[in-house]
């Protein structure tokens, strides 16, 4: 396999920079000290709080650099000078990769579905040639196993193979759905070979895999890769097969990307503002909105928030600090998305089990009465935060809209079309005459037992399956450890341990009496019959919608699993959110979330991306932190339990503009 076929962005970095290096204006320019520190400065990717002791640094070293003898602090400035302009060098490389790339930066608000996906797509297809490329060198397998051609079937421009594989290969190396292979007719993955494909594995059974590859039929020049692929594919040829990586987590972080149109809390992550109101559009019109298909009516603001029992309020003014207190009780939206800052040694996982008790406990229910606001609730943030209203269209676009909407509104209500005929005027009625005894007899009384005020009509709304997600196992497995050992609090202020399932093959040996494969086995021993898929799939849902608490990585969140369960994850709990890329927070939330809680630290780890062109891009900005540099709301934990106050004070200092308190400081 050659090393070009997905580019390496290291080298292609490194080749620019040679480049930059040879060139006059970097090689014999004559650098300014001031312009110097700036570039010893210039590192990648360093927050301002790194820049700041970095420049803090570079002056300590340069008063040490004053004090040496002559020649020795001329090659001490040399050697500044030289890493400067290699850094400089580094600059204008990683300019020109961006510039050539053609990509446009992730901005921080978007106009609509559409030119969110049209933004991330291009970065995430970097992203994804980043980690093929990273697996290629670190988790490819180092050998390969021969299988034999069995079948074809054409889906241009794909083609679905399915391979035999060997009965002693079969016991080495196992093939799941979505991994990614390469076939290739050299059988030493040390040598580069012409002919070669990357599949993805749809399934694999026995000793079949099946395989899907890219062919490019329309592609027929004589000894290109692609024609003695596809010369080779019908001439039913034998392959060597090499596993490359799971692309699971991909796979599921795309499909998230394109559900973003159905995703009910798309208006608050696309931030956009609100609709402005276009004047008093009428009865008709208001009634319209409410009566489109799939539109919700807007939320009284009476019930904006969830309803706790006294019990629970007790033991949060007990349990939590003031600014624990203040996070705990803005997670109690109906509907939006809640940003939780922990800091270290502030009490986020605590924090995070008062959330959980107190969605598990909360009661609300609302109105289901027709809704008559002039803004229908798909154009309204789901923060339920204030913002100035703007126009976002033009009155074509506006009128159109409203002409669609008392066309349905008459398609559901025919009475207020011009031509209709009232069931009392049509011909066949027959009308009383005057004085006659049907006219004598008066109107049947409805009993006001039997009278009910539309805004009395309500249903739940409360929290129904509450998905606690982090971006890997042992974010997941942390929280999972602390719900065990300390509990939740259910609403008359006792702890238990709710019913709580963990999703995916990766659970800690100490949690595995939670994991749901682990619970199916067991029930499926217990019986007496013999265990079939389909009485496997029947426990598995009976097991889920037991549990009002289930527990799962952003990608396993995607898994078929959870994707064919029936019922909606109302409520989603992301730990660590601001260690995970935007795309991978969207896993979870195409499952039906209306109230989002990220819990995390923008000033801590940050998201993983692989891709340099993608971070350039501000591909690897979380939606945490996107939101955060919008100035949405963020509820800091501002008192931390840890740290000595001598030791907090610069973690407070460079990072948290002074803000973070000592609990000791209050003893």
């Amino acid at each position: 396999m050659h090393a070009d076929d997905i580019l390496d962005e290291g080298d292609l970095e490194r080749v620019e920079e040679e480049k930059a290096l040879g060139e006059d204006d970097v090689r014999d320019r004559k650098l300014e000290l001031k312009e110097i520190e700036e570039l010893l400065l210039d590192l990648n990717h360093l927050s301002q709080a790194q820049k700041k002791r970095k420049k803090l640094e570079i002056e300590k070293d340069l008063k040490k650099i004053e004090k040496l003898p002559e020649e020795e602090k001329e090659a001490m400035l040399k050697e500044r000078e030289k890493t400067a302009r290699i850094n400089l060098a580094k600059k204008i490389a990683r300019q020109r990769m961006k510039d050539s790339a053609g990509l446009r930066e992730v901005p921080h608000q978007f106009e609509d579905e559409a030119q969110y996906i049209s933004s991330f797509s291009p970065l995430y297809f970097r992203e994804a040639q980043a980690q093929i490329q990273r697996c290629k060198d670190s988790e490819m397998a180092k050998t390969t196993e021969q299988v034999s051609f069995h079948a074809l079937r054409l889906d241009p421009p794909f083609v679905k193979l399915e391979l035999t594989r060997s009965k002693e290969a079969c016991g080495v190396a196992l093939y799941s759905i979505h991994d990614l292979v390469l076939l290739t007719q050299g059988q030493d993955l040390t040598q580069p070979h012409d002919t070669h494909l990357l599949g993805l594995v749809d399934h694999s059974v026995s000793q079949v895999v099946h395989v899907t590859v890219f062919v490019d039929m329309a592609d027929t020049t004589p000894g290109s890769r692609m024609k003695e692929a596809a010369n080779l594919i019908a001439q039913r040829a034998n392959w060597y097969l090499a596993k490359v990586t799971s692309f699971s987590t991909l796979i599921r972080e795309y499909e998230g990307l394109k559900a973003m149109p159905e995703i009910f809390l798309k208006d608050t992550i696309l931030n956009r503002e609100e609709l402005a109101d276009g004047g008093d559009t009428g009865f008709e019109m208001q009634a319209a909105s409410a009566l489109e298909v799939g539109a919700e009516p807007a939320l009284p603001k009476s019930e904006e928030t969830l309803h706790l029992p006294e019990a629970i309020e007790s033991w949060l003014q007990q349990r939590y600090n003031t600014s624990q207190q203040n996070a705990i009780h803005d997670s109690k939206k109906v509907s939006g998305i809640t940003l939780v800052q922990g800091p270290p040694g502030t009490g986020k996982t605590t924090t995070v089990l008062g959330i959980l008790s107190v969605l598990l406990s909360a009661t609300a229910t609302q109105a289901q009465a027709v809704s008559y606001s002039r803004i229908a609730s798909g154009q309204q943030k789901a923060s339920g935060d204030d913002g100035d209203d703007s126009a976002s269209e033009d009155e074509g676009e506006v009128e159109q809209r409203q002409l669609e909407r008392v066309r349905l509104l008459q398609a559901r209500a025919p009475w207020l079309r011009a031509s209709y005929v009232p069931f009392s005027d049509e011909s066949w009625q027959e009308v009383s005459r005057p004085g006659s005894e049907v006219q004598r007899l008066p109107f049947p009384k409805v009993k006001e037992a039997s009278i009910k005020n539309m805004s009395e009509i309500r249903h739940n709304i409360a929290p129904q399956k509450v998905l606690v997600c982090g971006p890997s196992n042992a974010s997941i497995d942390e929280v999972m450890r602390r719900i065990v050992k300390d509990g939740c609090v259910n609403e008359v202020g006792e702890r238990y341990q709710p019913p709580m399932i963990r999703m995916g093959p990766n659970a800690h040996p100490d949690l595995q009496d939670f994991s749901l494969r682990t619970l199916v086995e067991k029930r499926m021993q217990a019986g007496c019959d013999t265990p079939d898929f389909q009485k496997k799939e029947s426990e598995r849902t009976r097991l889920l919608k037991n549990s009002r608490l289930i527990c799962a990585t952003l990608s396993i969140s995607g898994h078929r699993d959870m994707v064919g369960f029936p019922e909606d994850f109302d409520t989603v709990v992301i730990d660590e959110a601001s260690q995970g890329v935007e795309v991978s927070t969207l896993v979870p939330l195409k499952l039906g979330c209306r109230r989002l809680i990220l819990v995390g630290d923008p000033e801590q780890l940050p998201a993983t991306c692989f891709s340099e062109i993608a971070k350039a891009h501000h591909y690897d900005r979380s939606l945490f932190q996107r939101l955060q540099q919008t100035q949405y709301k963020v509820n800091m934990l501002n008192t931390q339990y840890r740290m000595h106050p001598d030791i907090s004070k610069f973690p407070s200092a460079n990072f948290y503009e002074g803000n973070l308190l000592n609990f000791r400081d209050k003893e």
